[in-house]
Parts: C-alpha cells; sequence; structure tokens
C-alpha cells in the first residue's frame, strides 16, 4: 500500500512537472544540442514507477510490449512512418507552394481567404495530421499576414481551431485517433464511417463560429503581397503518389490481411527507394528523417510506464467504476477532453484505453467519444496537446502576441461549443 501511494505521488508530480517544463523551459541547451525537457521528466518519472514495482520485468514487459497483435511498438511504427511521408511533402515545400497559391485566389478579399484558409488546413490535416500541418503552416501565414499587411489572429485561431476539428475525421489525424484505433482493431473505414458525420457537423460549426468571432477583422481588404516562394522539388511526385497509396492501403488493411503500420511501413520503403534512384544526390530524405519526433519514443514508452503503474494502484479501475455511472458518450467524452488540459492528450488517451480495456465488453461509444476529446480537448488550453505547444512556441519566436490567458478564453468558447455539437452527434449516431 505504501509503494501503491508513493507510486500515485510520483505519477501526479510527473505529469505536473512535465506540464511546467512545457510552459515555462521546453527546452535544455547542451552546447550546440538542443534537447526537449518534456521526455527527459518522464522518463525519470517512469524509471522512478519502475523501481517501485520491484523493478519487474514482467511489469515493463506489459507496459511496453502490451497485449495483442497491435502492441506500442507497432503504434509507433505506425505514426513514425506515415509521419515521415507528411514530412517529406513538407521538406519538398509541397505543403506552403499549395498554401500560398490557393490563398492567391482570394484576390483581395479577407473573408473569400479567411474560408479558403480554413478549408485548406481541414484537407491537410486529413491528408497528413495535426501537428505537421501547425508545425508547416503557422510560419508561414504569419509571414504571408505580414506582407499583407492584415491581422493574423483570425487566420492562426481558424488554422489551430480547424487543425484540431478535422483531425478527428480519419485515424491519421492525430496521433491519439491511431492509438485507440489500433488499441481496439477499428479499421481504417470503420472508424471514418462514424466519425465522418461529427467531423463535417463540428468542421462547419467551427468555421461559423470563427466567422461570428473574427468577422470583424475580415472587413478590409488585404495588400497582395509578391513573396518569393520556390517551386516544389520535383520529387514531390513520388511523394504525393505514396501518400495516396499509404492512405488507400490503409483503407485495405482488412482485405489485404496486414496491418496498418505494415503498410505505411512498407510505403515509405517504397519512397526511400523511389527517391534513391530517381534523385541520388538529394538531401530531401536525409532532411524528413533528421525532422522525425523523436522525442515522442521516449515519452510514449514512459507514458506506458506511468499508466501502467495507475493501473497496478487501482486508479484505472476507480475511474471506471466512475465513468460506468455516467452515460458513455458525454462521460467519456467530457473527462477525456478535461483529462487531455491536466495531463496532455496523449497520456490521457494510454490511461483512458486501459479504462476501456476493463469495461466488460469495450464499448465503441467510449472508444469514439476518448478520439472526440483527445482531439477537441486541445482547443482548451496549449497544454492539451503537443500540437497546442508547438502552436504558442512558434508564435512567441515569431513575436505573435496570444497570451495562455487569452488563448484559454477562446478555447472555452470554442472548445466547449465544439465538444457539445460533436458528442451529441456521436450520441446520435451511435
Amino acid at each position: 500500500m505504501v509503494n501503491g501511494l508513493t507510486m500515485v505521488v510520483v505519477i501526479i508530480l510527473t505529469l505536473c512537472t512535465m506540464i511546467v517544463t512545457l510552459t515555462m523551459f521546453p527546452t535544455l541547451r547542451m552546447g550546440k544540442l538542443t534537447i526537449q525537457t518534456y521526455w527527459l521528466i518522464t522518463l525519470l518519472g517512469a524509471s522512478i514507477v519502475w523501481g517501485l514495482s520491484g523493478f519487474s520485468l514482467s511489469f515493463l514487459q506489459n507496459a511496453i510490449a502490451g497485449e495483442g497483435g497491435m502492441n506500442p511498438m507497432r503504434i509507433l511504427g505506425l505514426f513514425f512512418s506515415f509521419t515521415t511521408l507528411a514530412i517529406f511533402l513538407d521538406e519538398v515545400v509541397l505543403i506552403r507552394d499549395l498554401a500560398y497559391l490557393a490563398i492567391h485566389r482570394a484576390g483581395f478579399s479577407q473573408r473569400r481567404m479567411f474560408m479558403i484558409w480554413y478549408g485548406l488546413v481541414a484537407l491537410a490535416t486529413m491528408v497528413t495530421a495535426n501537428d505537421i500541418v501547425i508545425l508547416t503552416l503557422t510560419p508561414f501565414i504569419i509571414y504571408f499576414a505580414r506582407h499583407a499587411k492584415i491581422h493574423p489572429l483570425p487566420y492562426l485561431m481558424a488554422q489551430f481551431v480547424s487543425a484540431n476539428v478535422w483531425s478527428m475525421m480519419f485515424v491519421i489525424g492525430n496521433p491519439t485517433n491511431i492509438y485507440v484505433a489500433s488499441q481496439f482493431g477499428l479499421g481504417f473505414l470503420d472508424y471514418v464511417s462514424v466519425m465522418a458525420i461529427p467531423t463535417l457537423i463540428v468542421g462547419t460549426c467551427g468555421y461559423g463560429l470563427l466567422y461570428l468571432v473574427f468577422h470583424r477583422h475580415l472587413n478590409t481588404q488585404l495588400t497582395k503581397p509578391d513573396l518569393l516562394m520556390n517551386p516544389p522539388h520535383p520529387s514531390y511526385r513520388p511523394g504525393v503518389v505514396m501518400l495516396i497509396g499509404a492512405i488507400i492501403l490503409m483503407m485495405l488493411s482488412e482485405w489485404l490481411g496486414l496491418g496498418m503500420d505494415q503498410l505505411t511501413i512498407i510505403s515509405v520503403l517504397i519512397l526511400v527507394i523511389w527517391i534513391k534512384i530517381t534523385y541520388p544526390r538529394s538531401g530531401l530524405l536525409l532532411e524528413t528523417f533528421k525532422r522525425l519526433p523523436y522525442a515522442l519514443i521516449p515519452f510514449f514508452i514512459s507514458m506506458m510506464v506511468l499508466v501502467q503503474g495507475l493501473t497496478l494502484t487501482g486508479l484505472t479501475s476507480e475511474l471506471l467504476t466512475t465513468l460506468e455511472t455516467l452515460p458513455s458518450v458525454y462521460g467519456y467524452g467530457i473527462s477525456s477532453f478535461l483529462f487531455s488540459n491536466a495531463m496532455n492528450n496523449i497520456p490521457m488517451t494510454i490511461w483512458f484505453t486501459e479504462v476501456i480495456a476493463l469495461q466488460t465488453i469495450p464499448s465503441l461509444v467510449s472508444m469514439y467519444a476518448t478520439i472526440i476529446g483527445s482531439n477537441l480537448g486541445a482547443l482548451l488550453t496549449p497544454i492539451g496537446a503537443l500540437a497546442g505547444l508547438m502552436w504558442m512556441t512558434i508564435l512567441k519566436n515569431k513575436q505573435v502576441q496570444i497570451s495562455f490567458f487569452q488563448f484559454v478564453l477562446y478555447g472555452c468558447f470554442f472548445g466547449g461549443i465544439l465538444l457539445s455539437i460533436a458528442l451529441m452527434s456521436l450520441d446520435v449516431i451511435l
């Protein structure tokens, strides 16, 4: 019992310290090396929790290897392989070039540009992932807004809302989607058949709310800037082919008898061979692999250990008991939304997946409600998702002022309303 209580304290302190480091000092410089601090904190906490378990190998094996065919290591493989395809398209400058061409179609109308921008972010999110869109398009829209002499805030908020709403559409839109779907065997098409309608409804309402809040900023005409944009490298063609191919293969994964992770890894291998043969002197692949979020590997594994610790202490079963007294859609949806902002959406999703696994028969309602909460939780505070923290860091570096308090004010409005709409839509469907 002492170990159990101590383990709970260590886990809470680890999560609180992780959030503080993410908001106060997200990186640590050691000479020329820059290290992200959040994974160091979680790795230390996980090491202590493992020590409190008596350095049990079975405890560690259950945490890291998991149960069933789609274990945590395979989920990492799926995430990193698909992220490789998305980052490659950013390296060849395709995403930014398309963004520039798209918003130029708005002419001098901010209203038209606002609508085009929201739709472009939605499309980019659905075929890549929300983190990629945040990293790629945030600096671009700030740069564009300054040269067009318009206020960047409406476009930045439109990007953030769009990226975290439309990421619900496909499994690949968010690492949390991948985790829940993989753990419970939700196929690509099964997932879309449930999440398409809530995403379309929430996505449409999201645009309406954004326009309601920011329409006064959009009354003035913009000055069309003549930006210097490099054309995409010719290797964008194989990149697009393999990205589309990977999505199609994931749709057919059950029919092919292969896991989604295996199919995306195969797609990446084909892309690497294709680029090496066609463009042997290109350094784009090397730059792509350099940009992969490797810090997520120790972070993800550490969080698996911490969640295993919560299960060992009995807190996971207690959370299940509490949630079972509530309607599944709203109980899991609202609690996952709030817990995302107490511990970040990836740790929350890992924990809630363990809670759902303890159900006598894991319910689809609780799975999809948790997915909704993990995506829309990013809208409430910057802590809700790594995408939010990366977004705030980019804004700070680009000297765009959006305070934590201002973010939360917008988050309560957009997040609260859109969560309600999403959960009601899911309630009707399931």
